[in-house]
């Protein structure tokens, strides 16, 4: 189910070899509301950060190689001139990808990422956590999720219905209702509705188990 990929680094030029997953040999299981997808015991996005082990520098797979020569000169003076060389490349346990995602926020950070990639480096941490069972720190991560999630959907150029029904539903999580609802409104009259429908059906489903609850 894994395999190696060799990538490059953006910053320090390196080669290095990370493991990603061969989702065509998986089956899900079940799918979160919140679109953590299980697989019989193996979570894919554990696999989404690449860490290169010769200078720490980390990011979401799909952003890894976007870096502008002012976030490459902040990210070596911040990251790389301190790291001390470690290999996130091998088979990840929970502990090992909870590391490789906040090294992955603080470099996102310091890059000054746009929110979406914010909220979506902190919506899998809280995954992470809910996986281990932890509920508080699950808590804490939806919560500043939540934030980066709603600064997106009035800042960045992302897919809106995405997004607020993302963000209804982490406040449902965090048992805010009367938010929750206010999102999942908005899911249901966007005028993109009919293009959505798969998000939109979810979100009416969150609205009816809000006022259910």
């Amino acid at each position: 189910m894994l395999y190696d990929k060799e990538i490059e680094c953006p910053l320090c030029k390196s080669k290095f070899i990370t493991k990603k997953v061969a989702m065509s040999h998986l089956t899900m299981e079940f799918r979160d509301t919140d679109f953590l997808e299980r697989y019989s015991g193996m979570y894919p996005f554990l696999y989404d950060v690449n860490v290169c082990p010769d200078c720490g520098y980390a990011a979401l797979d799909k952003q890894f190689a976007k870096l502008s020569p002012v976030q490459r000169e902040i990210v070596s003076n911040q990251v790389q001139k301190k790291w001390v060389k470690k290999d996130f490349g091998g088979e990840r346990s929970l502990k090992k990808a909870l590391n490789a995602y906040k090294l992955a926020l603080y470099v996102s950070d310091l890059k000054k990422d746009p929110a979406y990639v914010k909220a979506s480096i902190l919506h899998r941490i809280a995954w992470i956590y809910r996986i281990m069972e932890d509920k508080n720190n699950e808590r804490k991560f939806l919560d500043y999720a939540v934030k980066y999630y709603t600064m997106a959907y009035e800042q960045d150029n992302v897919n809106q219905i995405k997004v607020a029904y993302l963000i209804g539903d982490l406040c449902r999580r965090l048992e805010n209702k009367s938010e929750a609802v206010k999102w999942y409104s908005i899911v249901v009259n966007n005028p993109a509705k009919a293009g959505n429908s798969f998000i939109v059906n979810m979100a009416r489903e969150g609205w009816q188990a809000c006022r259910n609850g």
